[in-house]
């Protein structure tokens, strides 16, 4: 778990991620949530397919894919639902796996 913003755009820059789940209020004084995202947007395509980018947000329901696809992510989860969290990462990452198993096998790479 990053801290603030430099950390986690360090541990995204040196380590690689399979999984980022960002909260919507991470460091607000530093942009966070900004800087992450652009981070992310900003990866090619490859890598890009090979993270599973998670949003906690207000104002959407969990696994909404519609508003998952206007935040730009995998996955929205409502703070309200932050305990049901494992069991939605569980079942969409599975979903996105089974969506990609053809591209994953014809590299041949393991799923997320």
């Amino acid at each position: 778990m990053a801290e603030n913003m430099a950390q986690g755009l360090g541990r995204m820059r040196e380590e690689r991620m399979d999984v980022i789940i960002l909260d919507a209020n991470f460091d607000p004084l530093e942009q966070g949530v900004a800087f992450i995202t652009r981070e992310v947007r900003l990866l090619r395509p490859s890598e890009r397919r090979r993270l599973f980018f998670v949003l906690v947000t207000s104002g959407v329901r969990t696994m909404d894919l519609h508003a998952a696809f206007l935040h730009n992510v995998n996955l929205v989860v409502n703070p309200s639902d932050v305990e049901q969290l494992p069991e939605a990462l569980g079942v969409s990452i599975r979903h996105y796996n089974e969506l990609y198993r053809p591209f994953n096998r014809a590299l041949d790479i393991a799923p997320i």
